[in-house]
C-alpha cells in the first residue's frame, strides 16, 4: 500500500505543478503557490499575498486543496506558511466474497495526505535569490497514520531581464515517514532544473513567457518517466508558454511528460483567478485557484 500511496501523492504533486503551467513558476515565481517547485522565487514578492486552490483529478476520485500566506519583511526576506491536503475518499475495503463470488464491502476508509510548509526566501544579490521549505508531512490511511519532516532548498538566478535559471532540491536529505505500526518509509530527493525566457510584445501590450524544466526523481525508473538515468533516477521533461495581454488576461499551454496542459487567468488590482486543465487517460484534471494581493 505504501507504493500506491507514494504514486498517488507523486502523481498529484506533478499534476498540480503542471497545472501551474511551468511558465514563470520554477524560475520567475509568478505564483506564490509554486514555492513547491522553488521557494527562492518568493524573495521577489514586494507585498503580502494569499493563495487558495482546489483541484479535482481522475473523475473526482482525487481531491486536493491548498492555502498559503506569504509576506515580505522590512529586513528583505520573505516568509510563508502553507497547508496542502490530498485525499481519496470512500475507498471500499473488501476481504470476503459472497455466495456468488462477489466482493463484500465491509467498510469504507480514506487515504489522506497533509503537508504544512514554513518557507523563507531572501535576495542574496540583485540577481540571485535563495530559499527553503521546512515541511511536516502527515499520512493517514484507514486506521493508521505516519508523520515525517523534511526540507527543500532552491536557488534562482536572473541572467537578465529576459532570462532566468533556477534549481531546487526537494527532500534534500531524504524525508522519513514514521508509521504507528513501527515501520519507516523514505522519500528520496528530487532535483529540479530549468530556465524561463521573457519577451515583451507590442500587440495588446503583451508579454510572452516560455519555460523548460527537467526533474530528476531518485526513485528509480518509472514507466511514466520521459527517460531515465540507468536504474538510479527517472527524468521528467516539461514545457510551458504563457501570453499575457494588457497585464490582465493570461492564456497558457504546456506539456508535462506526455500530458497536455492548458489554462487561462485574469488579474485585477487586488485579486486574480486562474483555471487550468491537464489531460489524463484516467480522467482529466481541473484546477481553480485565486490570489489576493494586499
Amino acid at each position: 500500500m505504501s507504493q500506491l500511496r507514494r504514486k498517488i501523492f507523486r502523481a498529484t504533486i506533478l499534476a498540480l505543478l503542471s497545472l501551474l503551467m511551468t511558465a514563470d513558476g520554477l524560475f520567475g515565481q509568478k505564483y506564490t503557490a509554486d514555492f513547491l517547485n522553488n521557494p527562492a522565487g518568493l524573495a521577489q514578492l514586494s507585498s503580502p499575498e494569499m493563495s487558495l486552490m482546489h483541484s479535482s483529478q481522475f473523475l473526482d476520485l482525487l481531491q486536493a486543496n491548498f492555502i498559503n500566506f506569504v509576506f515580505p519583511t522590512k529586513s528583505g526576506g520573505t516568509f510563508g506558511i502553507s497547508y496542502f491536503r490530498v485525499g481519496v475518499e470512500n475507498i471500499p475495503m473488501t476481504t470476503k466474497l459472497d455466495e456468488n463470488n462477489r466482493p463484500v464491502i465491509e467498510k469504507y476508509f480514506q487515504d489522506l495526505e497533509h503537508a504544512i510548509f514554513l518557507s523563507f526566501a531572501s535576495k542574496v544579490r540583485d540577481n540571485f535569490f535563495l530559499g527553503g521549505n521546512l515541511k511536516m508531512l502527515i499520512q493517514q490511511i484507514a486506521d493508521h497514520s505516519a508523520v515525517g519532516f523534511g526540507f527543500d532548498i532552491g536557488a534562482l538566478y536572473r541572467l537578465s531581464d529576459k532570462f532566468s535559471l533556477g534549481a531546487c532540491i526537494q527532500d534534500a536529505t531524504g524525508t522519513f515517514l514514521f508509521w504507528d505500526t513501527g515501520s519507516r518509509e523514505m522519500r528520496n530527493p528530487n532535483v529540479l532544473l530549468g530556465a524561463t525566457f521573457y519577451q515583451k510584445v507590442p500587440l495588446f501590450t503583451g508579454e510572452i513567457r516560455a519555460s523548460l524544466g527537467q526533474a530528476f526523481r531518485f526513485e528509480g525508473k518509472m514507466p511514466e518517466n520521459t527517460y531515465s538515468v540507468g536504474k538510479i533516477a527517472g527524468v521528467d521533461l516539461s514545457a510551458g508558454l504563457e501570453y499575457e495581454i494588457f497585464r490582465t488576461i493570461s492564456m497558457r499551454i504546456g506539456r508535462e511528460r506526455n500530458h497536455l496542459t492548458a489554462g487561462a487567468g485574469i488579474k485585477f488590482s487586488f485579486f486574480s483567478i486562474d483555471y487550468a486543465f491537464i489531460s489524463y487517460d484516467l480522467g482529466n484534471a481541473h484546477r481553480i485557484s485565486g490570489n489576493i494581493f494586499f
